[in-house]
C-alpha cells in the first residue's frame, strides 16, 4: 500500500515512472488488470520457500530469504530497462531487491536509492529471542546474521537510503556514516478517508488486520490469542475478535471459536475496519513501520498496540492510543475503554489528528522529491 500510494503521487506530481515489478505466484496479478498510468513491467517468479534449498542455504554466506528474490530473467528485463530510457534515478522497493544494484551500475549513470520497508535482520533476531525451540531459535539467528551481513555490504553500492522510520535511519547511519540518508514515513490520502463514528457501540468487535503470512503478525496473535483473550473474554463475555489478513497459516482454522472470528482475505480493508471497533496490533518483533496504523488513525479508529507495533508513529499513550506491553496492559486498555465513556472516541479523534498532520501523501511526496533533487545536484 505504502509503494503504491508514493508511485501514484510521484506520477501526479509530475515525475515520470516505469515501475518493474517481481510478479510472485503467491500474490500474481494478470496484466490486464494492471491499469497504472505509467510504465509498467512485471517479471512471473516463484519466491516460495522451499525446504531443501533453505537446509542448503545454511552452507551459504548469502541468506536464503534474499536469494529467492534473484531471478535472471528479471535482471535481463531491468537492463533492457536501462538501455531503452534515460532514467535519473532507480529506487529499490526493499534490502532483497536492492541487491540488483549491481546490475543497474554496470548499465546505467542513474543515482542508486534503496527505500528501506523495514530492518529484515532485526526481524529475525527479535523473532529468534522469542523462540523456545532452540533448533528455531539457532537458524533465525543465523538468518538475521547473514542478511545483517547482506544489509552492510549493499550499502557501498547505493547513493542515498530513505527509511521509512526514525529508528531504522539509526541504523543506516551507524552502517554508513557518509551515506546521504533520511527518514520519510508512509502514509495515507487521509482527507480521502471517511472516519469511523460508531465507537460505542462497536467497542466489543475488537479486531486485528495484517498479512497472515508475515511471521512477526503469526506470533503476536498467537500470543494474543493464548495469553490474553482467555481472561479478556472471561472478564467481559460480549466481547469478540475478528480477524482478517492475506494468506492464514493452514492451522489458523484453531483461532476460531469463544468469540474468535478468521475472516481471511476480505474485500476492503477500510470498510472492514470500520465495521469493528478498536485495532489490536500485539506485535512484539519486526522494524519499519506498520501502515495498518496509519490506516487505521486516518479512519479514526481507536487504536491498541505494543511499543514495537507503534514504532516509526509518534502516538502517545492515553492521548492518541493505549500501549500495551504485556498481558495486564492488554486487560487494563481493554477495560479502560469499556468502562470509560468516551475515551475510545478521544483517542481516535487525536490519532486522525496526527495523521492530518504528518501522515499525507500530499507533504510527504515533496519530502521525496527534495531528496531526489539532492542526489542528483
Amino acid at each position: 500500500m505504502a509503494t503504491f500510494h508514493l508511485i501514484n503521487e510521484l506520477h501526479k506530481a509530475g515525475e515520470q515512472i516505469h515501475l518493474l515489478s517481481l510478479n510472485t505466484r503467491k500474490h500474481f496479478v494478470k496484466e490486464s488488470e494492471i491499469s497504472f498510468k505509467f510504465g509498467v513491467s512485471t517479471v512471473n517468479v516463484d519466491t516460495d520457500p522451499n525446504p531443501i534449498d533453505a537446509l542448503k542455504a545454511l552452507y551459504h554466506n548469502k541468506p536464503y530469504i534474499s536469494e529467492r528474490f534473484w531471478n535472471e530473467e528479471f535482471k535481463q528485463k531491468l537492463i533492457e530497462i536501462l538501455q531503452s530510457q534515460a532514467i535519473d534515478i532507480v529506487q529499490f522497493e526493499g534490502s532483497f531487491i536492492a541487491q540488483y544494484a549491481p546490475v543497474v551500475r554496470e548499465h546505467s549513470e542513474a543515482k542508486l536509492l534503496l527505500r528501506s520497508h523495514n530492518i529484515e535482520s532485526q526481524i529475525w533476531l527479535r523473532l529468534a529471542r522469542e523462540q523456545k525451540n532452540p533448533f528455531k531459535r539457532w537458524y533465525f539467528n543465523d538468518l538475521s546474521q547473514k542478511i545483517a551481513r547482506f544489509e552492510k555490504a549493499q550499502l557501498s553500492e547505493l547513493d542515498g537510503v530513505v527509511a521509512i522510520a526514525e529508528n531504522d535511519l539509526s541504523y543506516y547511519q551507524k552502517m554508513a556514516a557518509d551515506l546521504p540518508a533520511v527518514a520519510i514515513a508512509a502514509g495515507m490520502l487521509v482527507n480521502d478517508c471517511p472516519q469511523q463514528s460508531n465507537h460505542e457501540e462497536n467497542l466489543h468487535k475488537l479486531c486485528f488486520l495484517g498479512s497472515l503470512e508475515w511471521q512477526p503478525n503469526v506470533a503476536g496473535l498467537e500470543w494474543f490469542l493464548k495469553e490474553v483473550w482467555p481472561e479478556l473474554k472471561a472478564a467481559h463475555p460480549n466481547l469478540e475478535f475478528h480477524i482478517a489478513g492475506k494468506n492464514p497459516p493452514s492451522d489458523s482454522a484453531k483461532w476460531a471459536g469463544n468469540g474468535v472470528t478468521v475472516h481471511g482475505m476480505v474485500d476492503d480493508a477500510d470498510v472492514f475496519l470500520l465495521n469493528h471497533g478498536p485495532l489490536i496490533v500485539p506485535l512484539f518483533s519486526g522494524s519499519g513501520m506498520r501502515i495498518k496504523i496509519v490506516q487505521a488513525m486516518a479512519l479514526g479508529k481507536t487504536i491498541l498496540s505494543t511499543s514495537v507495533g507503534a514504532e516509526g508513529i509518534p502516538l502517545q499513550h492515553g492521548v492518541s492510543f493505549m500501549a500495551t506491553e504485556d498481558k495486564l496492559l492488554f486487560l487494563e486498555a481493554v477495560g479502560q475503554l469499556l468502562n470509560q465513556k468516551g475515551l475510545a472516541e478521544n483517542l481516535a479523534k487525536n490519532a486522525r489528528k496526527l495523521a492530518e498532520e504528518q501522515f499525507d501523501w500530499s507533504a510527504l511526496v515533496e519530502k521525496y522529491q527534495s531528496f531526489y533533487r539532492g542526489l542528483l545536484s
